[in-house]
């Protein structure tokens, strides 16, 4: 079967389905004056109609509140922190107050095409998929870069193959059944919460429909959480992230997943290529953890 997308058949299926499909928009945002109401703007112009957008300031600083309030819109609700915590808890913070069947995350630098939501609605509809992970374009100051998910669909565990071969780890860009992200714990980390997090979404989905359209726009800038940390400091972001999905899949009790997970993570930590004296010593325990349950069948130390 031809996964491509072939939006007059797909624009068919939709008007036989008509059930009305309500999409919930969050942006976590932290001192984004800069950029949020590119943001934002590129989510009130969409094609599709039925969504609200739901913006939570992690204690911003700067004038991002006022931009955000000069929206006279009702699909908008804004959420205050008290406390910064980072933009996986905001994220979490902004589920408490959908009422969409589907959630969409968008970051606050980014931006939409006008048809990206009506496009993964239209995708979502051709299936039934759980989650529709889409390609990206990754704006550099100087260039544009696309990755691509390619057009596939994916049942049960298989979808993690997505996973796997794509560079597209991030939570964004994805639209995701609602009911999925209470079946998950959340992660509170600062960095690399994406990748965890995603891959246990992509665990629970029965049907995940990846498309080689390309209609959300990361913009890579200096000020941004990951441009602006060493390379190293993210390498072993991604690192403990994965091993929280090594920490899920025990419980899940998964010995097939979990032996290629170990695989893959001994992986990275290889392709680091540094010394032990240049890593916490902390992911270096770890390692040898891993080494060792390679060899067993208990994780006891987990």
């Amino acid at each position: 079967m031809d996964f491509r997308v072939n939006l007059t058949e797909i624009k068919k299926l939709f008007i036989i389905n008509k059930k009305p499909m309500k999409v919930s928009v969050i942006i976590p945002t932290f001192n984004s004056e800069k950029f949020i109401k590119r943001a934002i703007y590129s989510v009130l112009i969409q094609s599709y109609e039925d969504f609200e957008l739901i913006i939570v300031d992690d204690c911003s600083t700067d004038n991002t509140v006022k931009i955000i309030e000069s929206f006279n819109d009702d699909r908008i609700k804004i959420v205050k922190h008290d406390v910064n915590t980072g933009v996986g808890v905001a994220r979490q913070t902004g589920l408490k107050y959908t009422t969409g069947d589907f959630v969409l995350f968008v970051d606050s630098d980014d931006y939409l095409k006008d048809d990206f939501i009506e496009m993964c609605v239209l995708l979502q509809k051709q299936e039934n998929a759980d989650i529709i992970y889409t390609s990206f374009s990754i704006s550099f100051p100087n260039a544009f870069q696309t990755l691509c998910a390619g057009d596939y669909l994916m049942e049960k565990e298989a979808t993690l193959q997505l996973y796997y071969t794509n560079q597209i780890k991030f939570l964004t860009g994805k639209l995701i059944r609602r009911s999925l992200c209470d079946k998950i714990v959340w992660s509170n980390n600062r960095i690399g919460e994406d990748c965890q997090t995603l891959y246990m979404l992509m665990y629970e989905a029965d049907l995940v429909r990846s498309s080689s359209y390309t209609g959300y726009i990361h913009v890579w800038r200096d000020g941004s959480l990951l441009a602006n940390k060493p390379q190293m400091y993210v390498l072993i972001g991604s690192l403990y992230a994965e091993i929280d999905v090594i920490k899920f899949l025990i419980e899940k009790n998964n010995k097939r997943l979990l032996d290629y997970q170990l695989n893959n993570w001994l992986v990275q930590y290889r392709q680091m290529k540094v010394t032990e004296g240049d890593i916490p010593v902390e992911m270096v325990d770890w390692y040898n953890k891993v080494i060792e349950f390679r060899k067993s069948s208990i994780f006891d130390d987990v």
